[in-house]
């Protein structure tokens, strides 16, 4: 059964990437169970968010993704408000860094439960 997943990030620090994490809903037990093995998760019609409030760019990579400008390091960048969308996504490669404290955005997308 398809499900549909939304959250938010804070990146605290800049330059200090963080990787994707869900709750910890029982219903999302499946997802929750694959990433503390480590094992891919791959998810459906991804989408990604900044904060319109942001006063700076997010950057979304690897793990060694930089948002700060003149060291940047990434596959996408997002201004305030913009939305990054991919079909088909790896939850376990995909880490966000903003080039401010205290940035964030939301993250949506689909998955199947009986996966």
């Amino acid at each position: 059964m398809l499900r549909f997943y939304e959250g938010r990030i804070t990146i605290t620090t800049a330059g200090e990437p963080q990787l994707i994490r869900l709750g910890i809903d029982d219903e999302y037990i499946t997802l929750r169970d694959a990433i503390e093995v480590g094992a891919s998760v791959v998810v459906r019609n991804f989408a990604l968010t900044a904060d319109s409030s942001n006063s700076g760019s997010i950057v979304i990579g690897g793990e060694k993704v930089v948002a700060a400008l003149a060291t940047r390091q990434g596959f996408q960048s997002i201004e305030p408000g913009q939305r990054f969308v991919y079909p088909i996504m790896d939850l376990q490669r995909l880490w966000v860094d903003a080039e401010t404290d205290g940035n964030g955005c939301y993250f949506g997308f689909e998955y199947d439960l009986d996966a």
